[in-house]
């Protein structure tokens, strides 16, 4: 058995232990996909492959319009979906990959995009040969860059905050 399998197979048991005991969790891109997996839900490439990497915009649903403004660029950088389990809550969509960020009961969240990442993370994938441009809704690196410096500052400063109100602060 791989590490990678081993590894994966402990972080599902890890999520199910939070979930059943309550404890905050958020799952970030395959984070929130194995959320999604552990409660029941399909986890996969959409029809067709598409990617998002680079900045986009996201949306609250109503439930969502709690955690998230009216719109919020993000960074994305994947190419796989989740589908929104039984007893979980759409919290923000997108166009191109619709299920963004969910939450199971009080505290256990999952988002796709990565609100994470610092400009120089991102600049990082941008030079990895994974690194997805070209394929079908990446944004190629000029776009990446534009959007990154007129976004980011404004994800921070929600992303600071999300963590703050789930994790409590300093």
């Amino acid at each position: 058995m791989s590490k990678r399998v081993v590894l994966i197979r402990h972080g599902r048991r890890w999520i199910e232990q939070c979930i059943a005991r309550g404890v905050p969790l958020l799952g970030i891109c395959q984070g929130a996909q194995s959320i999604a997996h552990v409660l029941g839900a399909w986890v996969g490439p959409m029809l067709g492959e598409p990617h998002e990497f680079g900045y986009s915009p996201i949306r609250p649903s109503v439930a969502g319009k709690v955690f998230f403004p009216d719109e919020l660029h993000v960074c994305q950088n994947h190419f796989h979906e989740f589908a929104i389990p039984d007893g979980a809550e759409l919290l923000a969509s997108a166009e191109e990959f619709p299920n963004q960020a969910m939450r199971h009961g009080e505290n256990t969240f999952g988002f796709q995009f990565h609100a994470e990442v610092t400009p120089t993370g991102f600049r990082r994938w941008q030079s990895r040969e994974w690194a997805c441009f070209g394929k079908p809704g990446a944004q190629n690196l000029d776009e990446q860059d534009r959007l990154g410096a007129e976004h980011d500052a404004a994800q921070h400063h929600w992303f600071m905050g999300f963590l703050d109100r789930l994790f409590g602060g300093i």
